[in-house]
Parts: structure tokens; C-alpha cells; sequence
């Protein structure tokens, strides 16, 4: 079972009731990427979670690490000199955005449930919010 928690990534700062919301675990649903390696120089598990649950086999014996974003794979040269500055910029941020994992797992030889909650934090390669 995987659970989240949220920071606000709103413009105003938002009434307490929004932000005590926001700290309650849910239930997650979307994409997750499973590395055995925190540099995640492996083979990716992709999983869709849809209301907290999914299925996984042939995960070994180890340490995983989960991560919310693609591994990322940089982009082809542009020959505008100001735009690939600016994209730059981007893709440093995009790059360390897809190495930090969420959360770490161990599976043990009897695993056969993990649960755990991870912290969704505002997407910092984002445009800011007004």
C-alpha cells in the first residue's frame, strides 16, 4: 500500500484547512519508477499505482529505491545560442529532479507486502505559481 502526502504548490498561501488537507495521507495513484540502484543506472520497474495498490514480481532480495520521474535522457543540441542557455538552465534542474528518490524499500526473501507513504513535493523545474 502506498500513501502520499502533499506540499501546496498553489500562488497565495492557502487557508490552514487546505494545508492540514494536504498533510493526511492518501491513498497514491499514478506512475512510480523502481531502481535497485539510488543512481539509477539499472533497468527501471514501471509501476502504475491506481488507489494505493499494484502488483510487482521478480523483485530480488535488496534495497529499492522509488522515484517519481523518467530517468533523464538528454535532449538533441539546438543551434540557437539563447534558447539552449535557457534550456539549459531547465535541463540541470530536470536532471536532478529525476535523481532524488522518494523513498527507499527493503524486500526480504518473505516480503510480500510494502507499505509506505511518500512526500509529493512541488515540481521545482515548474514555472512559479502567480
Amino acid at each position: 500500500m502506498l500513501k502520499s502526502t502533499s506540499s501546496y504548490c498553489g500562488g497565495a498561501y492557502p487557508p490552514q484547512e487546505v494545508l492540514d488537507e494536504l498533510k493526511m495521507p492518501k491513498n497514491f495513484s499514478g506512475t512510480i519508477y523502481i531502481h535497485s540502484t539510488e543512481e539509477r543506472s539499472d533497468e527501471p520497474t514501471i509501476l502504475k499505482i491506481t488507489n494505493g495498490s499494484a502488483e510487482v514480481k521478480g523483485l530480488l532480495k535488496g534495497t529499492y529505491y522509488i522515484f517519481r520521474y523518467p530517468v533523464y535522457t538528454a535532449p538533441e543540441c539546438k543551434s540557437n545560442q539563447i534558447a539552449l542557455a535557457v534550456d539549459k538552465n531547465r535541463e540541470d534542474c530536470i536532471k536532478q529532479r529525476s535523481l532524488k528518490p522518494l523513498t527507499s524499500f527493503e524486500v526480504a526473501k518473505n516480503t510480500s507486502i510494502i507499505t509506505d507513504t511518500i512526500h509529493l513535493e512541488c515540481d521545482p523545474c515548474a514555472e512559479p505559481m502567480p
